[in-house]
């Protein structure tokens, strides 16, 4: 809601002059809505989510080479919808909260002002953005953002202390790429924040331009510091690694929660997406995540769930995945048994919604204490004895689904075909692709294409082709043979068909599979979905990278892991 009324301002009273500033309304509009939730609700930890909703999925398809600039030309039609994603929103506000953040709130809001000012009722480019704001803060704001919004990707800083002495270290920058490859590439201007142990809530900024630098701290941040960290509350659109004294040292932090959730949040999703491109070990990042026992809040919890989401789909078919399941199962108990199934009496909204998150994936992981609690509450819901809380239902759904067979995938659809409610229909939708029966997850994928309303079809693929490493392969066959449905029911020009495609293309981990999935657009052209396309190859040659490169040492890791 607050998003859309932003529109009001950015959108309406000054309009984009072309596609290719589609970010001046939709990345202001999300940043501003944001913003005001804040205000409204400070209780919400709105920041925390936007940095997991916003920032991380901006630097998920950014570290790709087939991503695309933030201001991007725009040639036909068709490219036109496939500009509407996270790079237009997400990227979009995040660089808007960082520049918020370099210029300070009095002059960023006094430079909207003259902005909207000057152009209302009119059309406006982001040079006329970038003008308002160096005239009320006196500063090149051109020159601090320009390579941000006109080039594609992001830095990576590699951050390492410089020996013998407490108060400065190396940072090394470079473009940061999800497979690991290495490219020419001009250097960010990137504002850094620093906090430590003596200094966590006040930031110390430097800024860093070049490929290399030494940089110095004051002395008060850093001597007898417990740890350090750059880029505080992730104000900066990078991504950081450490040496592994720093790391150690901030890992150590994450356990005894001397850091804001932001900064919990940002370390192990930094982990993760460096140990994907090879810079660091997935070892070494599930060693952070272990680090996580005593995390009580949700959004960081989303994160970490996410990314261990992640692992779990490339290493899905092999021998040491029962273990990998066993490990999340251990991480995700004792925050179950800390919040039960049932809502405690003036609990936090944001409990609420760890719990749901628990469970789901905790019935996800194949937990049986918690699916036999799914199943009893599934009977007494059925009998009408005790409903099940709504924001629990689509995990109990799941979890009956995933541990039964088709009198239980035929009890659910009932719920599909019978709900007066499109959210709870979804619910059942969703759930349905979790069959673990081969048969029972193509009907879904007829069902879904056959009797599921056009918008809810997308629901209903993705289900199945995240489900499992089985799912995954049957949703990529169905699509293939069902190709020209898909065509005539989504047209040339709608954003659902590009959806569709990411969905059951994006997961998989072979380079044999890549080459299928590219031999098969070659002889199909699909103009709608040729950016998702190039994305999801990307993706799942980088997969395969990840997997053959750190297989050993995941494999080892679960080994050392008493369950």
């Amino acid at each position: 809601v607050a998003h859309e009324l932003a529109h009001q301002w950015f959108g309406n009273l000054v309009t984009m002059e072309w596609w290719k500033e589609l970010w001046l309304n939709e990345g202001f509009a999300t940043f501003i809505g944001n913003q005001a939730v804040h205000v409204l609700f400070p209780e919400w930890g709105i920041w925390t989510q936007f940095v997991n909703d916003y920032v991380a999925r901006a630097q998920d398809l950014d570290g790709l080479q087939s991503s695309h600039p933030i201001e991007v030309e725009v040639y036909s039609s068709a490219e036109i919808n496939e500009i509407f994603d996270a790079i237009s929103y997400a990227k979009g506000a995040s660089v808007i909260r960082m520049v918020a953040n370099f210029l300070g709130e009095k002059n960023f809001q006094q430079g909207l002002h003259i902005y909207l000012d000057r152009h209302k009722y009119g059309n406006a480019v982001t040079e006329d953005l970038w003008r308002a704001l160096s005239e009320a803060s006196e500063l090149d704001v051109s020159a601090f953002m320009d390579k941000w919004t006109k080039r594609v990707g992001y830095p990576l800083l590699q951050i390492s202390s410089v020996e013998g002495s407490s108060t400065k270290f190396n940072v090394k920058q470079s473009r940061f790429l999800s497979s690991g490859a290495v490219v020419d590439s001009d250097n960010w201007w990137n504002s850094v924040g620093f906090i430590s142990s003596k200094s966590p809530e006040t930031a110390h900024y430097v800024d860093v331009k070049d490929a290399e630098q030494t940089i110095e701290l004051p002395s008060e941040i850093t001597d007898g510091a417990e740890w350090i960290k750059a880029n505080a509350l992730q104000y900066g659109f990078f991504r950081t690694g450490y040496d592994d004294a720093l790391l150690q040292k901030l890992v150590g932090a994450i356990r005894s929660n001397a850091l804001s959730p932001i900064d919990r949040l940002t370390i192990q999703n930094d982990a993760f997406a460096l140990s994907s491109a090879g810079k660091q070990s997935t070892a070494q990042a599930l060693q952070i995540a272990s680090a996580f026992a005593n995390e009580t809040d949700y959004t960081v919890w989303n994160g970490l769930i996410t990314n261990l989401g992640l692992v779990s789909s490339v290493w899905a078919e092999e021998a040491s995945y029962p273990r990998f399941q066993a490990f999340v199962r251990s991480l995700l108990r004792p925050v179950a048994q800390r919040l039960g199934w049932d809502a405690i009496p003036g609990e936090s909204d944001r409990d609420a919604l760890l719990r749901s998150l628990v469970i789901s994936q905790l019935g996800l992981y194949k937990d049986e204490e918690i699916i036999a609690e799914g199943k009893k509450r599934f009977a007494e819901h059925l009998s009408g004895a005790k409903q099940i809380s709504v924001d629990q239902r689509f995990a109990v759904y799941r979890m009956v689904v995933l541990s039964g067979g088709e009198a239980e995938w035929e009890t659910v659809k009932n719920i599909f075909e019978t709900a007066d409610m499109n959210e709870e229909k979804l619910r059942a939708l969703r759930a349905l692709g979790f069959t673990p029966n081969a048969d029972l997850k193509i009907k879904t994928l007829e069902y879904t294409i056959n009797h599921v309303r056009s918008q809810d079809v997308a629901f209903g693929v993705e289900a199945v082709a995240s489900s499992s490493a089985e799912g995954r392969k049957l949703a990529w066959k169905f699509f293939q043979d069902n190709f020209a449905t898909f065509q005539s029911k989504f047209g040339e020009g709608q954003f659902l068909l590009a959806r569709i495609v990411g969905y059951v293309t994006g997961g998989f981990s072979s380079d044999s599979v890549a080459d299928q999935i590219e031999d098969f657009f070659t002889s199909h052209p699909t103009p709608a979905a040729d950016r998702t396309i190039k994305q999801s190859l990307e993706s799942v040659r980088s997969s395969a990278s990840w997997l053959q490169r750190d297989r050993q040492a995941v494999s080892a890791f679960l080994l050392g892991f008493d369950s």
